[in-house]
């Protein structure tokens, strides 16, 4: 996952060595887009010589997020988060989430006046809004006053950058996504898993979480047999459905990268029901094992273009 426009993460790694401090309030355990980008964007920069120091929530006490108690919420003391930065003296502060640990970075750089930069990962406002009955418009205030002093807010699609600019947040940068080419290709194989199913395979790839909208694609009534792939706070709900609806349900945890491609290159449709503008990992994926995606859904969807390959065998 690289930043593949000038000045992006591409252009960073053939730099000479930088300490880069990134800040997260979302890492293992949990397993989500979010943490595999960056330990993905960790692994390159470390792979290309420069030093990057996490500031995590695995480092603190913490305490389970309300609704979602897979993310824990880290609980430091005043100025440990600033403390720690002014330890680390990085040449570059990156603060990837805007909750507990993300916030502490930000009071500190804003205190010392350091450079940082932000990310907009997901649709924080409607997310929260999902989980909580308030209106997605009740936590703007929150993000535009939370990245506004960033010299740059990363962004994965420009439907986000559109978003954002309306928000009054005009520092705005592309980060892409991308395909580890080594696990995803059209010749992966065939799924094991799909035996006697009824087909077409309707596959879901991902966090079973409320935001995904995954009733969306379970409500659907196209012919064959729809799969889930993937583990998140829903799925106890998610598997009452499978009695009812004829879904074989394949959720696991940190399933292997190639078991996951050939789930993907064996299906025939991998549809993407996210009910904002985020577009998953999986569509990528799926471009690059051959698999049509999305497939035809009852909401806005989006096209995926090939996958191209850029350094480090990353796409």
């Amino acid at each position: 996952m690289l930043l593949v426009e000038p000045g992006g993460l591409a252009e960073l790694a053939e730099l000479p060595p930088k300490s880069i401090a990134i800040v997260t309030d979302a890492w293992y355990p949990q397993m989500n887009g979010v943490v595999r980008t960056l330990t993905t964007t960790c692994d390159i920069l470390r792979a290309h010589g420069h030093q990057v120091d996490m500031i995590t929530p695995d480092q603190y006490p913490s305490l389970p997020c309300p609704t979602y108690p897979e993310i824990r919420l880290a609980l430091t003391l005043p100025g440990t988060v600033g403390r720690r930065l002014s330890d680390l003296h990085p040449d570059a502060v990156h603060i990837a989430t805007e909750g507990p640990l993300g916030l502490a970075a930000r009071r500190y750089c804003m205190a010392k006046a350091v450079p940082f930069t932000t990310a907009y990962h997901t649709q924080f406002p409607d997310y929260v809004a999902r989980r909580t009955s308030l209106p997605s418009d009740a936590f703007w205030p929150y993000i535009r006053w939370f990245h506004r002093p960033a010299q740059r807010v990363m962004v994965a699609t420009e439907s986000i950058r559109e978003e954002l600019r309306a928000q009054g947040l005009t520092r705005l940068h592309h980060w892409g996504r991308g395909v580890d080419l080594e696990a995803f290709h059209p010749d992966v194989g065939p799924c094991e898993d799909y035996e006697g199913l009824v087909r077409p395979i309707q596959l879901y790839v991902g966090r079973v979480a409320v935001e995904k909208n995954i009733e969306a694609f379970l409500r659907t009534t196209r012919p064959g047999t729809k799969v889930v792939v993937g583990d998140g706070p829903a799925r106890p709900r998610q598997r009452q459905a499978l009695h009812t609806r004829l879904l074989a349900d394949l959720g696991r945890v940190g399933a292997p990268q190639a078991r996951i491609s050939r789930e993907t290159r064996s299906a025939t449709g991998r549809p993407a029901p996210i009910w904002r503008r985020a577009i998953p990992r999986r569509c990528s994926s799926a471009s690059a094992v051959g698999t049509r995606s999305p497939a035809a859904m009852p909401m806005p969807t989006f096209s995926c273009s090939p996958a191209r390959p850029i350094p480090s065998g990353w796409s």
